[in-house]
């Protein structure tokens, strides 16, 4: 099969794509991590590649400066000479001028999971899933499988520390081709693969934007776990509820891992989470015929995701962390770890929440997990392209809720100015969020 010569169902069923047809693409939204890894792997296949997004730096800047990729602001480029407009689904005609720009002009577009799923569908395809864990789980699995010899192709929402970039490419054309992919249940977007074996790391409520009821959110993940092939697998995480609920009737072999069901592995990375995000991968690394040496030998070498528990260094007696959590139950599991490394050390937590829906729904669920810290810093909502401003979510309510060990912080520019008295004291600070925060944890480091 010659690379891209296949048909994608999209929104138009009848929309094709043609690697003869469409080899210069424009991607929308180009520096979120997975869209970036995606352009790598365009670029790769020989596509003629180049994008748009907002101007602020982001982690996945230098990678694609690396592989060749211009990156252009919004409206700033005229790509009227392009042969079709890949988007991240964060952006729409409705919220973007370039993809307004891009259907008036007649040029098809297409969404990253339409994309992604040519490269999946048509390959041995595993799909790591999951409310929390997913990225540093795909990362670990994509490691071992290639540390190992095997032809893995991989997409991880982070940039991976040994690959300095989301994207792991190998020969995707090959027969033998695995292609491991952090599957993103937000608008269902995962339910476009076909995957041959799959994760499940954990079910907890979240994306209340788009899921409006608890109930709706487990009945994506039902039917993602019956989409994975008979003759697959998938390994999940029977410490939840829902994950027991949906495996009853499944089709597919199912490994179970759990607190009385979890593989002594002596991993770089802290944090329990951790622990259970590497037995995901264990696990499913021996499904794919690694010997058990092999992956327990790989998966305890690997140095982990940006992002994810970053230990960024120390400041004069501060050490400094970088996390993505944005849910309230990885605050909670983020500090829990904090606070079993460094136990004799003052806990500091800086969060930037990220989108108003999810603040407004879990308020106090952050404020309980956020509790954990010693001090708290708060910021504004981070807020994502994907909706509009709620003047009615107060963040300062949220620090009113936790008392008098919590400081709101309306200004972004002053996050430093408040963060800088830490640098005397035998402390961490650990700054936490989807947004952009991880910009102000640099700067503290530097300081």
């Amino acid at each position: 099969m010659v690379l891209w010569e296949v048909f994608f169902l999209g929104e138009n069923l009848n929309k094709m794509f043609d690697s003869k047809k469409y080899k210069k693409i424009y991607i929308v939204g180009i520096k979120g991590v997975g869209v970036a890894a995606l352009a790598e792997f365009l670029k790769d296949s020989g596509c003629e590649v180049s994008g748009s997004d907002v101007p602020e730096e982001f982690m996945t800047d230098s990678a694609l400066k690396k592989a060749g990729i211009s990156v252009f602001g919004f409206s700033e480029n005229d790509f009227s000479a392009v042969d079709a407009v890949v988007r991240s689904v964060a952006y729409n005609k409705e919220n973007n001028t370039d993809i307004k720009k891009a259907e008036d002009l007649g040029i098809p577009v297409f969404t990253y999971p339409e994309v992604i799923s040519w490269f999946f569908n048509n390959k041995f395809g595993v799909a790591v899933s999951g409310s929390h864990g997913k990225t540093t789980t795909t990362a670990m699995l994509a490691y071992i499988l290639d540390r190992a010899g095997k032809n893995v192709n991989a997409i991880v929402g982070s940039k991976v520390n040994e690959w300095g970039s989301g994207a792991k490419i190998n020969d995707i054309k090959k027969n033998d081709a695995i292609f491991v992919l952090e599957a993103d249940e937000y608008k269902k977007a995962f339910l476009r693969y076909k995957p041959k074996a799959a994760v499940i790391t954990s079910i907890d409520y979240d994306h209340p934007d788009c899921y409006k009821t608890k109930e709706e959110y487990e009945d994506v993940f039902l039917e993602f776990a019956e989409s994975i092939s008979e003759n697959g697998f998938l390994v999940a995480n029977r410490d939840y509820e829902e994950i027991i609920k949906i495996t009853k009737n499944l089709k597919c072999k199912v490994i179970f891992y759990g607190k009385d069901k979890l593989v002594d592995l002596k991993i770089k990375i802290p944090g329990e989470h951790n622990l259970y995000n590497a037995n995901a991968a264990y696990l499913s690394a021996l499904e794919l015929d690694v010997s058990k040496d092999d992956a327990k030998k790989y998966i305890e070498e690997f140095k982990g995701t940006a992002r994810r528990f970053e230990i960024l260094g120390k400041n004069k007696k501060t050490t400094i962390v970088d996390d993505y959590a944005h849910h309230p139950s990885e605050i909670k599991a983020t500090l829990l770890g904090v606070r079993n490394m460094f136990f004799s050390k003052k806990i500091i937590a800086v969060f930037q929440p990220h989108t108003y829906s999810r603040t407004k729904k879990f308020s106090d669920n952050f404020s309980n997990a956020l509790d954990l810290a010693d001090e708290v810093v708060l910021m504004d909502v981070y807020s994502s392209a994907r909706e509009s401003i709620d003047k009615n979510v107060s963040i300062k309510e949220i620090s009113d809720r936790i008392g008098k060990k919590s400081i709101y912080v309306k200004n972004k520019e002053d996050i430093i100015k408040h963060c800088k008295k830490y640098l005397n004291e035998d402390s961490v600070v650990i700054f936490m969020g989807a947004g952009d925060i991880w910009q102000e944890a640099h700067k503290l480091l530097r300081y």
